[in-house]
């Protein structure tokens, strides 16, 4: 279990999500950079999680962010 997990450009956020939570705890904070489609991203991870997230805009790339999240917990159980 980690506290902190981080990812660059590996998988769509719904899979992020589920690699987070095989090594989280309840401390865990995820960081994850995503580019244009975060939007997106975050409307069909909705549909399988809650999860507290934070958009920070990416210094290095105008369509990019970090996505902070914490707390993610599977809405099918």
């Amino acid at each position: 279990q980690y506290d902190i997990i981080v990812s660059r450009a590996l998988a769509p956020l719904t899979k992020l999500l589920t690699y987070a939570r095989m090594y989280s705890n309840k401390n865990t904070t995820s960081l994850f950079l995503k580019g244009r489609n975060v939007n997106n991203e975050i409307d069909m991870a909705t549909k399988a999680y809650f999860f507290e997230f934070e958009k920070i805009k990416s210094l290095s790339s105008d369509d990019g962010c970090i996505l902070k999240i914490i707390n993610i917990k599977n809405k099918n159980g």
